[in-house]
């Protein structure tokens, strides 16, 4: 409130208002209050052994990287980092500062939103690191002034930030587009010159099982969403009681800002506008095609796979298995990471899971004695349960985008013999058509990964390079049944965009309200 810039707006702001000073000097302390966050030693530590509990009640550990935080500690000593992770589940912000507390390095200061101020919470949030941000700036000038102080105050003091990429928990499982405002405000401080050193650190986190899932079907199929209050924390005692099995954390490689300042051939500070605003999107991609190539592929983000993929009404365990089986021969073949369950005793994991969905109702045995799980065994997909297996087969989507889109590249040729030539064209419409759901490709060009993938398919028998004809291919029939397989991963995108399109195509004259368009396409 004192600083210089700070003071100066706050002149120009009561002079052309026409309003005192004390006045606006008032109301910039009363945004500091709703803003500020008060970190507090003491409580912190009380915390660490309060959050330790819940995650030792909840879940069954805390898998990450340790040479990935080693990494943290080491950039740590050069100036502020900014952490920046996906967004599942709120328990995403308390298990990041646990680790960083729990292995001797400072708690963020968190970007959180207003709806989380709530009492009596909100000072308990408060102390331990979150600082609080309205969901829009619109309007609010003065607001939007104050808040990017005190981001170029925290930068300029050495605090680190946790700011989550997606800006929202994600709904849907899958990777959201980057949010870039906070993004920009942290950029915008730097240029004006809060500090010079800072390194942005992007973060997997991911879940066997997460806590809020039936609240987001809930929401997904038109329930509203319950604000946050201290009732609802009380009545969301009951998930202490369940275990949700592991967190998964994966620390990026840090990206340094210097780096990017070279690769731009300037200082921030010293760039024009347009060259910052360039600077935001491109870190953006960066962050999440890091967040992207680090996915957790989890037991249950397989089986949901290969139970939603397959085109039977009625799927035997046998399927499965023969699904699963491709989807672990490709994650062997693209060095994707998967969860230790997986690697240990596939078959166990996967056991363990469809007997989890028959006991949740998910499946329904065709027979009684289906009841037990058995190599032969037939089962239902239980009506209305499909958006649930959808999300957490999108939890682990990303690693199969690309095996997705050449597969369906590759059944649109319709033929069983192709070259990777004519790949391209249908590769590059699904990509384009798909630009706001996925991380593109990882940065990597179009045929560099369709090479890859076909490279991938090669090893597990689904084609078979022609021994006479270069950079042509042929199919073999269980590669067929494979390819159906991957291109299933794209199956609910498709009808989610055929459902819009013939929305569109049939209300001659629908509202010009969005939430009310919305609530028409999901009737």
């Amino acid at each position: 409130l004192t600083n210089q810039r700070l003071k100066s707006y706050m002149d120009q702001h009561a002079e052309k208002r026409n309003t005192p000073l004390w006045k606006v000097r008032k109301k910039a302390d009363a945004y500091l209050d709703e803003i500020a966050a008060r970190q507090n030693a003491g409580l912190m530590r009380f915390a660490e052994a309060t959050v330790g509990w819940i995650l030792n009640t909840m879940f069954q550990g805390v898998s990450y990287n340790e040479e990935g935080l080693t990494r943290v500690k080491t950039a740590a000593q050069k100036g502020p980092i900014v952490f920046v992770p996906c967004h599942k589940s709120h328990v995403d912000y308390l298990v990041i500062s646990y680790l960083m507390h729990h292995n001797n390095l400072p708690c963020p200061h968190t970007f959180a939103g207003a709806n989380l101020a709530f009492w009596p919470m909100g000072p308990v949030f408060r102390r331990v690191g979150a600082f609080f941000v309205r969901r829009s700036f619109t309007g609010a000038v003065f607001y939007a002034k104050v808040f990017s102080e005190y981001i170029h105050m925290l930068l300029g003091q050495g605090f680190n930030i946790e700011v989550f990429i997606e800006g929202t928990r994600s709904r849907n499982g899958k990777l959201l587009l980057p949010k870039l405002g906070m993004l920009s405000i942290l950029l915008t401080a730097i240029q004006n010159g809060a500090c010079r050193h800072v390194t942005f650190v992007p973060i997997y986190i991911g879940y066997d099982r997460v806590p809020e899932v039936k609240a987001y079907m809930e929401e997904a199929e038109g329930a509203k969403k319950e604000p946050e209050s201290f009732w609802q924390m009380i009545r969301a005692r009951q998930v202490l009681k369940k275990r949700f099995g592991k967190i998964y954390i994966k620390f990026c490689d840090p990206i340094a800002l210097k780096d990017l300042e070279n690769e731009y051939g300037a200082p921030v500070p010293d760039m024009r506008a347009k060259d910052v605003r360039q600077l935001t999107r491109d870190l953006g991609d960066r962050v999440l095609r890091a967040i992207d190539r680090h996915t957790v592929v989890t037991p249950k983000a397989i089986v949901s796979a290969a139970i939603l993929n397959s085109t039977h009404k009625v799927i035997s365990r046998e399927q499965i298995d023969f699904n699963i089986d491709a989807f672990m021969s490709y994650m062997e073949a693209m060095e994707v990471v998967r969860a230790e369950t997986l690697l240990v005793d596939t078959h166990h994991a996967v056991t363990h899971i469809i007997n989890g969905f028959v006991q949740q109702k998910f499946l329904r045995p065709v027979s009684k004695r289906d009841d037990v799980i058995r190599r032969d065994g037939h089962y239902h997909l239980a009506l209305g349960k499909r958006p649930t297996l959808d999300y957490y087969k999108n939890s682990g989507i990303g690693p199969f985008v690309p095996a997705a889109l050449t597969s369906l590249a590759i059944l649109a040729r319709d033929a069983f013999q192709f070259s990777s030539n004519d790949l391209y064209t249908n590769y590059r419409f699904l990509q384009d058509l798909f630009q706001n759901e996925f991380a593109s490709g990882n940065g990597e060009a179009m045929d560099l990964r369709i090479r890859k993938t076909i490279k991938a398919f090669i090893a597990d028998a689904i084609l078979v390079p022609h021994p006479k004809l270069p950079d042509t291919y042929n199919m073999t029939s269980e590669g067929f049944r494979k390819l159906k397989c991957f291109a299933g991963f794209m199956a609910s995108f498709l009808e989610s965009y055929l459902v819009v399109l013939k929305y569109f195509s049939e209300i001659e004259k629908p509202p010009e309200d969005g939430a009310a368009r919305l609530k028409q396409i999901q009737q």
